[in-house]
């Protein structure tokens, strides 16, 4: 994660994608193996991603920076239908009650982590009719 924060841009690109063949490698790996991997490092590099994403410095892995976020989002909650890669949680019995999905549970932080990084955002709460055959994730 320090390679997708330098400032030299192939460094940042080399690194970013390293970061994401190691976690497809992972979730590819034994179930013990990935739970236990996922459970201590999706959070911290989701935030950094976040970090370097929203950074100015940053602009030329923009590519990068979303391929990784879009395939971390991939294996909490595929939007084809299959079976999340991902089978223990993402979060830390800190951060989260026992049970609560990673879908939910990522769905709240970043949400938190949005509105904490750019406070000139809302929420907005859908009304219930409105999403209950909407494919939200």
């Amino acid at each position: 994660m320090w390679a997708s924060k330098h400032d030299n841009r192939e460094v940042e690109y080399a690194g970013l994608n390293m970061c994401l063949e190691l976690i497809v490698n992972i979730a590819d790996t034994d179930p013990t193996t990935s739970n236990a991997f996922f459970q201590q490092f999706f959070i911290p590099i989701l935030q950094d991603v976040f970090f370097v994403l929203t950074d100015t410095d940053h602009k030329a892995g923009f590519k990068s920076q979303t391929m990784l976020l879009s395939r971390m989002f991939y294996l909490v909650q595929p939007a084809d239908g299959t079976i999340p890669k991902i089978k223990g949680p993402v979060y830390t019995p800190d951060q989260a009650q026992a049970g609560t999905s990673n879908k939910d549970f990522l769905t709240s932080f970043v949400g938190n982590l949005l509105q904490n990084a750019f406070p000139n955002l809302t929420q907005y709460v859908f009304p219930p009719s409105s999403i209950n055959n909407a494919n939200l994730c």
